[in-house]
């Protein structure tokens, strides 16, 4: 299934350069939309696969085996009697949906949408099932709150967190997309936040009781057991965060004093994520899972104003960087993937 995912990244790069009839556009997008919950449905090579069909299985026999997962997952397990293919099914699925109404909240051609989420999306969505599904929401619910749909919107943010709650911090940092943004302010904030994350880690390891603080300290060690990588494969998935950390703070320089009102309100909120991943970047603590949601919700965010921004522009000269960081960055991706499961390539080739 591994074949197919680069098959729809290398058909992303035609279909952005070529033009086509309005029918045949309709054509493409249905094809793909099928193709994605069918990768969706049977990513074997994801590192999750395994792990959630044990998980699910095991929630259908026993729904208290499982009980830190949030009670939909518990449900759904249960709804397809412990069947992992009709389980992913179903959230990619809801996903595709999800999306859909996405390119009609952000007001976008669903074209670039879905070539850009292809790009910087679709390998950790079909990875992480349900923090895909509360990203999507997150975002959807983001959407319809700067769009002045604020109670509608702030509904769908908190039914997010009903699919993981790492969608608490999304919420949180919602109030920055109305703080103004300038170059200035943007490198002040980034160099300052290194010292905020080293301040806050030595108040970590006091004796405090602050409620919070131990919260973090507890979520974090909990996720470390689900981090652990070769290093050498660990320093290649930091050098692709890098790149697209870099891919981010470009995005936010760009198009920062854009007129586009919601273009204007996502790349503040953009640069409020990028804070938080580095302040997450550099906490000495267990895990690295947590900086890498906050990055993977960004690129969710910055596909959105590339879609609007950029469309098929990418290969040209002025983003030029953009492109060189994205092809780093996917290669990487692509040398980690083979590395992560070179002693069982039948895993990348397999299909149902």
């Amino acid at each position: 299934m591994y074949l197919v995912y680069l098959f729809l990244l290398v058909s992303g790069f035609i279909w952005l350069r070529l033009k086509f009839t309005l029918k045949s556009e309709h054509i493409l997008i249905l094809f793909w939309f099928v193709i994605f919950v069918y990768l969706g449905t049977y990513a074997y090579f994801t590192d999750d696969y395994e792990s959630y069909a044990e998980v699910v299985n095991a929630a259908y026999i026993n729904p208290l085996a499982n009980f830190s997962i949030e009670p939909f997952w518990i449900w759904l397990a249960d709804y397809t009697k412990g069947n992992i293919d009709s389980y992913r099914f179903i959230v990619f699925f809801l996903i595709a949906i999800i999306l859909f109404f996405i390119h009609k909240a952000a007001c976008v051609k669903l074209k670039y949408l879905i070539i850009y989420y292809t790009f910087f999306c679709l390998l950790a969505q079909i990875t992480g099932i349900r923090q895909a599904l509360n990203m999507m929401l997150c975002l959807y619910g983001t959407l319809l709150c700067y769009n002045k749909h604020r109670i509608i919107g702030i509904i769908f943010i908190l039914l997010s967190c009903y699919f993981h709650k790492s969608g608490i911090i999304f919420a949180l940092l919602l109030p920055l997309g109305w703080l103004p943004v300038s170059k200035k302010i943007f490198w002040t904030y980034l160099l300052i936040s290194p010292l905020l994350g080293f301040a806050f880690y030595a108040v970590l390891n006091t004796s405090t009781t602050f409620l919070p603080l131990l919260f973090l300290q507890n979520y974090a060690e909990k996720e470390a057991e689900y981090g652990n990588r070769h290093v050498a494969m660990q320093l290649l998935s930091n050098i692709s965060g890098i790149c697209n950390f870099s891919l981010v703070v470009l995005t936010i320089l760009y198009f920062h004093n854009t007129s586009d009102r919601l273009v204007k309100l996502l790349t503040r909120y953009l640069f409020g994520l990028s804070l938080m991943y580095v302040f997450f970047f550099l906490l000495p603590m267990e895990t690295n899972v947590i900086y890498k949601r906050l990055l993977w919700f960004g690129l969710l965010i910055m596909v959105i104003i590339w879609s609007k921004c950029i469309q098929r522009e990418l290969m040209t000269r002025r983003y030029i960087y953009m492109l060189l960081l994205f092809l780093t960055s996917a290669t990487i991706s692509a040398l980690t993937m083979i590395g992560n499961n070179y002693w069982r390539v039948d895993i990348l080739t397999k299909f149902p």
